[in-house]
């Protein structure tokens, strides 16, 4: 699936002189008080944050619901704590970037990505696999619903040519071109090759695993 299009898009001011992306009409932040109003989304999600250090949220906006979680998950768990954004659009995000309106370095952002590319990511696979909470930014969410579920239902590619071209290790390249002739002796062969010691764990096992790692998705994403 493509990325989806932005029709208008523009920056308004909030009540409060606090800068609020407008996509396709959709205020993705209130106009009236943005950081009460984010301070009331993260009450909404004290129990997952106290359950979990790690966080990936769906929807950056301009962050105030993020520098939020970030406050309240420096309460809880220090500096031990990493949350991953989904953003779809890479105006806002870019927008927002150079507003400098992050307060921490320990939110990695992912924007402007198919699902393709997200998925060829190792990093954030092997953030997928650590079961992070998942919270998603309502405005955010149902602007783009389709992208955020696609992403959740994402069937990694199992032909021979595409596995190979994700594989970056040239041992455990040769060692599945080698035995696998069709889609299921792809997977034979990853399980075989996982439990012989070779440890190819959360490098290949993302292709086919990932998603049933995730923690499920909160009231808000599901709605």
């Amino acid at each position: 699936m493509g990325l989806p299009i932005t029709d208008n898009y523009q920056i308004k001011t909030s009540k409060t002189n606090h800068k609020i992306p407008v996509i396709n009409g959709i205020h993705l932040h209130s106009m009236y008080h943005p950081i009460r109003e984010a301070e009331n989304f993260v009450l909404n999600h004290l129990q997952l944050l106290r359950d979990k250090k790690n966080i990936l949220v769906f929807g950056l906006g301009f962050v105030y619901h993020i520098n939020q979680i970030v406050i309240e998950l420096q309460k809880i768990h220090g500096d031990d704590y990493k949350i991953v954004v989904i953003e779809p659009n890479s105006e806002v995000a870019n927008d927002c970037l150079s507003l400098n309106l992050l307060i921490s370095d320990k939110v990695k952002i992912y924007h402007g990505l198919s699902h393709d590319r997200l998925y060829q990511d190792e990093e954030l696979i092997n953030f997928l696999l650590a079961q992070p909470g998942i919270i998603a930014h309502p405005a955010s969410f149902n602007l783009y619903k389709s992208y955020f579920k696609n992403f959740l239902q994402y069937k990694a590619p199992l032909s021979a040519e595409q596995v190979l071209m994700v594989i970056q290790d040239e041992q455990i390249k040769k060692f599945i071109s080698d035995r696998f002739m069709n889609e299921e002796d792809i997977k034979v062969a990853l399980w075989d090759y996982s439990q012989s010691n070779h440890r190819i764990v959360n490098k290949l096992d993302y292709l086919f695993f990932a998603l049933e790692e995730i923690a499920p998705l909160n009231g808000d994403a599901q709605k």
